[in-house]
């Protein structure tokens, strides 16, 4: 049986486009924001800085940190009728969400500041993954952000962008140091930015990249062999 319609049948207020009920993720998400508070810190002489967690500067915080301004973005922008936390207005998620996003960008290598603990991040085998976290956040307060943050934003992903193409291999295999799941997401991160961005100078190699990544974000032995074509290139 169709374990989707055996949901809808189980709700019939199921909405195709989430799978769960809308209703169910909302009150989900409300119910996170209460415990979220606790870990939300306010970076002392950072105007309008505000860190998810411990605030360090290492892959696991940072992620940790970008899905948590996902949640406070999500409910910041909920379509009318859903309402916010019934603990807080709109607004102030949407005040929390710019917040963090803040935060992610202005603390990496590129973003001109710092990490709670005085570090800065970014450049590593896994730091796209906390950006690809947050992007249907960011994309849903898109609307609120400054130039200034849109700029940093800007100067964040290319950033990213280019150490993938300069410095990061694409390595083949069924498993080999996490490589084909992070193809996926390196792969994914490099078309989203030549399309996001599709002025930058390496926009073309950005694309062409991410599809050998994504080439190999899912490996089989008789890969080696097959002679189809993917983007023009044998796979």
């Amino acid at each position: 049986m169709n374990p989707h319609r055996r949901t809808r049948e189980m709700n019939p207020g199921t909405d195709e486009r989430f799978g769960d009920s809308r209703e169910a993720t909302v009150a989900l998400l409300h119910a996170w924001t209460r415990y979220a508070e606790r870990w939300l810190y306010r970076l002392p002489g950072a105007d309008g800085l505000l860190c998810y967690g411990t605030g360090a500067h290492g892959h696991w915080a940072l992620q940790a940190h970008d899905t948590a301004f996902t949640g406070y973005a999500m409910l910041a922008t909920l379509p009318e009728g859903c309402g916010a936390a019934p603990h807080l207005s709109r607004d102030a998620c949407a005040a929390t969400a710019l917040a963090l996003c803040r935060y992610t960008f202005q603390s990496h290598h590129d973003g001109g500041g710092a990490a709670a603990d005085g570090q800065t991040w970014g450049h590593s085998w896994i730091s796209v993954l906390g950006l690809e976290r947050m992007m249907h956040g960011v994309r849903a307060i898109r609307p609120l952000l400054t130039d200034a943050d849109r700029e940093r934003m800007r100067r964040v992903l290319l950033s990213e962008a280019d150490w993938l193409l300069t410095s990061y291999p694409v390595t083949a295999g069924l498993t080999q140091n996490n490589h084909p799941e992070s193809n996926m997401w390196n792969g994914t991160f490099l078309h989203r930015a030549a399309r996001l961005y599709p002025d930058a100078p390496h926009a073309a190699e950005y694309r062409e990249k991410g599809t050998s990544f994504l080439a190999n974000a899912i490996s089989l032995p008789e890969d080696a062999a097959d002679g189809r074509l993917l983007d023009g290139r044998p796979l």
